[in-house]
C-alpha cells in the first residue's frame, strides 16, 4: 500500500492549513517509513518519529503535541525554505493511537514555519481510520487472496464429496438434488464430474471468480443458495450440506463478522453452524469481488475498515479450509480425501 497516496487522499477540513495524523508502523522500520512518506511541495508531509513517552493521557494531548514539535524543531525550521500552503504532520509510532480523537487548541511556537505564535485547533487522527481507498479494489481488500482461497476450498469440497460418494452416494444425493433443483436430474457421479471439470479449467487460482448463476461450479451453487434465501432458509440448507460433507463436529470455527450479522433463529450443531458460516463467507467474498470488479459504482471506505474486513474474512476462509482438509473419517470408513 502506498502510504503517501493514502495520506494525500484524506480530505482536509474546511479552512485548515495544518493537520496531525497518527501512523502505526506495523512492524516496518519507522525511519524507512518516514523516508517513504516525506514530501516537500505545496502540500508538505512531514513525518516525525515518536521516541518518548507521549500521548498517554488525553488530558495532556495538546501539551504532548507541543513537546513533540519542539523535539523536532530542526526539521520544522527547514520548512522555512519551502513554499507551501498546507502542512501534514505524521506522527510515526510503534503503537496504535488509543486516545480520543477530539479537536483541541494548541499554541504553535513563534519559530514555527506556518502560523507561528498562533493558537490553532487541531486533532490527531489515525491515518487508517481517516484515509479512504479506491473503492474496494485496493491492496487492503485482498481480492486475489480471496480468489485463491475460494478455489482451494471448492477443490477441497469437491474432493470430499467424491470420497463420501465412493462410500455411499446416497449421503451426497440429497445435497446434489437441492443444488440441481432447477436443472435436469443428474447422477451424483455426473454432478461431481462436472464440478471437477470446471475446476480443472481454472488456469490462475488468484484470478478465480465464481458466479452465482454458474451451473458448473459447486461453489457458485452454494453461493446461489444464499442469494435466494433468508438466514433461516440458508441455515436449513446448511444442515443438508453438513450431512453430505460428513462435516466434523469437533471444531467450531469463529465466524466472520458478516456471518454474525446474518445469524439465523434456528439452532444448529457445530458442523451445521460451520457450514452456515461457510456459505455466508463464500457469498461475502463473491460480493466483494464483484464490487472490486465494478469499483466505480461504489463509494470509498476507510482503509482500516476495508483491511479489518479483509483480514476477518481471510482468517475464516483459511480456518474453514483447514477443517475440511484435516477432518476425520468419511462416513466412519477411515477414508479421508487427500487435498492440498
Amino acid at each position: 500500500m502506498n502510504i503517501k497516496n493514502l495520506i494525500n487522499g484524506i480530505p482536509w477540513e474546511e479552512d485548515a492549513s495544518i493537520r496531525v495524523l497518527w501512523l502505526k508502523a506495523e512492524g516496518i522500520s519507522r525511519t524507512q517509513l518516514a523516508s517513504d512518506i516525506n514530501n516537500y511541495g505545496e502540500h508538505v508531509i512531514l513525518p516525525v518519529i515518536l521516541r518518548s513517552a507521549l500521548f498517554i493521557s488525553s488530558n495532556a494531548l495538546m501539551a504532548d503535541l507541543a513537546k513533540l514539535i519542539s523535539q523536532h524543531e530542526e526539521a520544522f525550521l527547514a520548512l522555512k525554505e519551502v513554499q507551501f500552503t498546507r502542512l501534514t504532520i505524521v506522527i510515526i509510532s510503534n503503537d496504535s493511537l488509543s486516545l480520543p480523537q477530539a479537536s483541541s487548541p494548541v499554541c504553535l511556537p513563534q519559530w514555527f514555519p506556518i502560523l507561528g505564535g498562533r493558537e490553532v485547533t487541531v486533532r490527531i487522527s489515525d491515518v487508517f481510520d481517516t484515509a479512504e481507498l479506491e473503492p474496494l479494489n485496493g491492496e487492503s481488500a485482498r481480492i486475489e487472496q480471496f480468489a485463491k482461497s475460494l478455489f482451494e476450498i471448492e477443490s477441497a469440497l469437491v474432493a470430499r464429496l467424491e470420497a463420501i460418494a465412493e462410500v455411499d452416494d446416497r449421503a451426497v444425493r440429497s445435497l446434489i438434488d437441492i443444488l440441481n433443483k432447477d436443472e435436469a436430474a443428474a447422477s451424483v457421479s455426473t454432478a461431481l464430474a462436472t464440478y471437477k471439470l470446471h475446476l480443472s479449467e481454472v488456469q490462475v487460482p488468484r484470478a478465480y471468480r465464481p458466479g452465482a448463476k454458474s451451473k458448473k461450479s459447486l461453489l457458485s451453487k452454494l453461493i446461489y443458495q444464499v442469494t435466494k434465501s433468508s438466514p433461516d432458509t440458508a441455515a436449513a440448507f446448511s444442515k443438508k450440506m453438513a450431512a453430505a460433507l460428513d462435516y466434523p463436529q469437533s471444531i467450531q470455527i469463529k465466524p466472520p463478522l458478516f456471518a454474525v450479522m446474518l445469524r439465523p433463529s434456528v439452532t444448529l450443531t457445530v458442523a451445521e453452524a460451520n457450514c452456515h458460516f461457510g456459505i455466508l463467507a463464500f457469498y461475502q467474498a463473491y460480493q466483494l469481488m464483484n464490487a472490486a470488479a465494478h469499483a466505480g459504482e461504489y463509494p470509498s471506505y476507510p482503509a482500516s475498515l476495508v483491511l479489518a474486513n479483509a483480514k476477518d474474512l481471510a482468517r475464516f476462509l483459511s480456518d474453514f479450509f483447514k477443517v475440511i482438509c484435516d477432518s476425520g473419517s468419511v462416513l466412519e470408513s477411515g477414508k479421508v480425501p487427500e487435498m492440498s
